[in-house]
């Protein structure tokens, strides 16, 4: 994260009253306004796109975290600015609207990748349907019944009937056709797949939900 810190440092150097910053300042006056303000000065001024300020952002709470563990800092003040996302079978606040709708950019056609696919269908079951993760992770099958609405989910557990719009169903409809293309004849295969048709474990459905909540500002769970 070298790159990263040097950049903020550098900004900060050169624009210490716009990041009301005091005379002398140290590391300990880069608070959370300070740095909000600088990753806006990148994403304004900059043009530095979503994905690049996600990773400026990840790599100077790494380089805070460190900080605050040796006790050269109190707290580490990357770590408030991403918003936490919506709780389960709540709206999203209005601030966080526009970043949930990115998520969702891409119509659900043109999704021709399995890993992107099962990406799409991992967040509108999470903010769709309101499912809990440990829900998901224990899918059997899915069905898709457009005249109804609903996606019929069954579990190791349970059988689920969801409403969900009708891009949300054809997200779901495209993540099957892909996963069939990818098991062929295979018997038994687990519900989420790779593109070998190899099972994806909790953890990495997991890691995919959050770097792709972290692209748009959001905080990953």
């Amino acid at each position: 994260y070298l790159a990263a810190v040097e950049s903020l440092l550098a900004v900060a150097r050169a624009h210490a009253r716009r990041l009301h910053l005091p005379a002398g300042w140290g590391l300990e006056h880069l608070d959370k306004r300070a740095l909000e303000i600088y990753l806006n000065y990148l994403r304004e001024e900059r043009g530095r796109a979503p994905g690049t300020l996600a990773q400026q952002a990840s790599a100077l709470r790494s380089f805070f975290a460190f900080l605050q563990g040796r006790g050269y800092v109190e707290r580490n003040p990357v770590r408030a600015l991403l918003p936490q996302p919506p709780p389960r079978n709540e709206t999203p606040p209005p601030g966080e609207v526009a970043a949930v709708r990115q998520l969702f950019a891409r119509p659900p056609r043109r999704l021709e990748r399995l890993a992107e696919a099962r990406e799409q269908l991992l967040l509108e079951l999470c903010y769709g349907a309101a499912l809990r993760p440990a829900v998901m992770h224990r899918i059997r099958s899915l069905r898709v019944l457009h005249g109804a609405g609903l996606l019929r989910i069954v579990t190791s557990q349970e059988r689920l009937d969801v409403p969900l719009g009708p891009a949300g169903l054809r997200r779901a409809e495209r993540y099957l056709a892909l996963r069939r293309a990818a098991i062929g004849r295979r018997r038994g295969a687990a519900f989420w797949v790779d593109d070998r048709g190899e099972p994806c474990t909790p953890s990495r459905l997991g890691r995919q939900v959050r770097r792709a909540m972290e692209r748009v500002w959001l905080a990953g769970g």
